[in-house]
């Protein structure tokens, strides 16, 4: 069994720890026919699926701590679920706990050795720590492996938009077509690319993806980030609206629709932001 020694991590990974995080108390334990029914209903639904469809919701509506979690959740009831130790490893990630996804990655390819979507991760980890000759040469690592595999691609994207390298936007356009365009990834892309202050091309990308996914609350409210950035500030309104509507209990959302956002300043500064990235 693996573990961290304290924190939030501690409970990321669980190998036979008897009922797992989530999970309900087994049927024969419940006291009535009635209750014990009830249990044994939620124990049956609330599988390795359900929660990474769970983990999905709250990733596109930003909250990255709870999709952490319901990824936790699911690996307890299935620690061999690739898909969930790549989530999970990307969630650290867009927590920048850099080094807690460096040491989790590290355990994930002890399950799936050489898996390039791992080993592209911790590339970003790395390159995040400013470790970049490791990064890069794990990023090379990645893009030898067999298939199209979306988050290669996310992870590839970052390095090259790193070093404004034209070949960045393609990389991120293949990671959402690879992905079926799931909206999972024009948020990551997104992210990466208002990251390296490409507002244009995170504003292209979160426009498809709203038109693909329009109940996404993230993606509207990125696309919100990439529109102010770029000075469309009426625009940016109407978005960060949106992103509030969609899920009220935000206080990023909110706070977003609700600032006063017409300064001569901000103006100025966005408007020298749009020439850069013309």
């Amino acid at each position: 069994m693996y573990r961290l020694s304290a924190g939030r991590f501690g409970h990321l990974e669980f190998e036979d720890q008897g009922t797992p995080q989530g999970a309900s108390q087994a049927p024969g334990k419940a006291s009535g026919k009635g209750v014990a029914g009830t249990r044994h209903f939620v124990d049956k639904v609330r599988d390795a699926e359900f929660h990474m469809v769970k983990a999905a919701k709250r990733e596109l509506m930003g909250e990255h701590e709870k999709a952490l979690q319901s990824l936790s959740a699911a690996l307890g009831e299935d620690p061999l679920l690739l898909d969930a130790w790549r989530d999970q490893l990307w969630m650290l990630v867009e927590l920048e706990e850099y080094p807690e996804a460096r040491t989790w990655a590290k355990k994930a390819l002890e399950k799936f050795p050489d898996h390039p979507e791992l080993l592209a991760i911790q590339s970003v980890a790395l390159f995040r720590m400013g470790l970049r000759k490791d990064a890069h040469s794990l990023s090379d690592q990645a893009l030898k492996g067999k298939g199209e595999l979306p988050m290669v691609w996310v992870c590839r994207g970052e390095l090259a938009l790193s070093q404004s390298q034209s070949s960045g936007e393609e990389c991120l356009r293949r990671a959402i077509r690879s992905a079926g365009k799931n909206p999972l990834y024009y948020a990551r892309c997104g992210r990466v690319a208002l990251r390296y202050k490409r507002f244009a091309l995170a504003m292209k990308l979160l426009q498809e993806g709203t038109q693909e996914s329009p109940e996404a609350s993230f993606l509207w409210y990125l696309l919100g980030v990439a529109q102010r950035d770029l000075g469309f500030l009426k625009q940016a309104r109407v978005s960060f609206l949106e992103a509030h509507s969609l899920y009220p209990k935000s206080a990023t959302f909110r706070r977003a629709a609700t600032a006063p956002s017409d300064s001569v300043g901000e103006r100025l500064v966005a408007w020298t932001r749009r020439l850069w990235n013309r």
